[in-house]
């Protein structure tokens, strides 16, 4: 039941890939930084500096480089469990039967499936779970990069009306209101108290909503060499074209995704500005040490149809990093974010701290680790451990990493991790 609970938020989320993406706070994106705790502002020269930092773009090792990955992110913050433990209860099927049958004679099993439910719904008030899908394709050529980073974050999260904590049925052909133990209610009470009031009225719900942007930048980095060491900046310009999505999931009813999401998206195309800088001292060209700010025009895309919030901004994210070649076969580098910046999840910024070692022993060999944690004490993940491998040749190299949380969740007494990351992608070097 876990897995259907799963697939159907993962479903929601990437709906919103499908009609285009991109981030809030500072995804990690090309083939080194997810295994290495997702340090990329001071170790991502190539085409993956073409979104991580533009500046690196001065120290690009190779003419031209290519690389395409594909990743997916996911965090539950309880809303999956609770979800699954709605379905295995069978409270859809439960309600169904009652309004369909005799309220006045509920079964014994029925009213103890509504017991339990309830105590799931009303503790479901705010929980979250979060699911980001990215697809970039990076290409560097000299000094100057450019490619398609698309990255969603889409969320479902618990809107529970606690005032509404009740069990109370109309039945429509008598036009009579009873409770689960059968005792004749009040009109009143029913939409003043009844949970399956609040459902079916929407204020009670499972809400399905994020953002995603596509961007195509033009990116450029240039070194200065100077008494004390090389100086490079760097700068993007990006087109964005960002889809803010908003669809209520009923809990009482099977509804598919697609009905939920039917225009409940709103595109609108705006322009980002990246810039960033970095730093090898005289003394030491095995250190780099460096800073980006992304989004620093703060770009606003139009919001779907909502009577409150007509734009949505994208803050401004500034993140620094560094990064030490111990040796010409390892290197080690860490980030760390300047600005907290919002998530899907409900009072929880994104503000990490992070980073991890590359050890290339072989030309066709990589192997990759470290840790990241998000600074938040809202963030329930904890310590995330991270991890990569790339396999082949300059030519062609296979490259996959992954992260996963030190905390879990369990569901259905199976334990998952509260938080994972998956990338895989393919690398090409001339």
């Amino acid at each position: 039941m876990y897995r259907s609970s799963y697939l159907s938020l993962a479903t929601a989320a990437l709906l919103a890939l499908s009609v285009n993406v991109s981030a809030l706070e500072f995804h990690t994106v090309g083939y080194k930084s997810v295994g290495m705790g997702g340090a990329a502002v001071a170790n991502s020269s190539g085409s993956a500096a073409v979104y991580n930092n533009p500046a690196m773009l001065a120290f690009s090792r190779h003419d031209v480089e290519v690389f395409l990955g594909v990743g997916l992110s996911t965090h539950d913050g309880g809303m999956i469990a609770s979800m699954s433990e709605l379905e295995d209860l069978g409270f859809t099927d439960t309600i169904n039967r009652i309004e369909d049958g005799d309220i006045t004679n509920i079964r014994l099993e029925d009213r103890q499936i509504l017991i339990d439910s309830g105590e799931i719904i009303m503790d479901m008030d705010g929980k979250a779970a979060e699911i980001a899908p990215h697809v970039s394709l990076g290409v560097q050529i000299g000094n100057f990069g450019t490619g398609i980073f698309a990255v969603g974050e889409g969320a479902a999260v618990g809107v529970i009306d606690q005032e509404h904590n009740e069990y109370i049925f109309h039945d429509s052909s008598r036009d009579v209101y009873y409770d689960i133990n059968g005792a004749q209610r009040t009109q009143q009470d029913y939409e003043d108290k009844s949970v399956v009031y609040a459902i079916e009225n929407g204020d009670t719900y499972a809400a399905i909503y994020g953002i995603a942007i596509a961007e195509i930048p033009i990116a450029y980095g240039h070194a200065f060499s100077t008494e004390i060491g090389t100086i490079a900046v760097g700068g993007s310009l990006k087109l964005m074209q960002g889809t803010t999505f908003f669809g209520k999931f009923a809990l009482d009813v099977d509804e598919e995704f697609s009905d939920i999401m039917d225009n409940s998206d709103e595109t609108s195309t705006q322009f980002g500005v990246d810039l960033g800088i970095a730093y090898r001292p005289s003394f030491s060209k095995a250190l780099t040490l460096a800073a980006v700010g992304k989004n620093l025009n703060a770009p606003e895309f139009d919001y779907v149809t909502n009577p409150i919030i007509s734009k949505y901004e994208v803050e401004p994210m500034i993140r620094l990093g560094v990064a030490y070649d111990i040796f010409d076969s390892l290197e080690a580098a860490v980030d760390y974010d300047v600005t907290a910046n919002e998530t899907m999840m409900p009072k929880v910024d994104a503000q990490y701290l992070g980073g991890g070692l590359n050890y290339h022993p072989l030309s066709w060999l990589s192997v990759r680790g470290g840790a990241m944690k998000n600074m938040d004490a809202s963030d329930d993940a904890g310590l995330i451990y991270t991890a990569g491998l790339g396999i082949g040749s300059k030519w062609l190299q296979l490259d996959l990493s992954g992260q996963m949380s030190m905390d879990d969740v369990t569901v259905n007494d199976e334990t998952y991790p509260a938080y994972a990351k998956v990338n895989l992608a393919v690398v090409s070097k001339w």
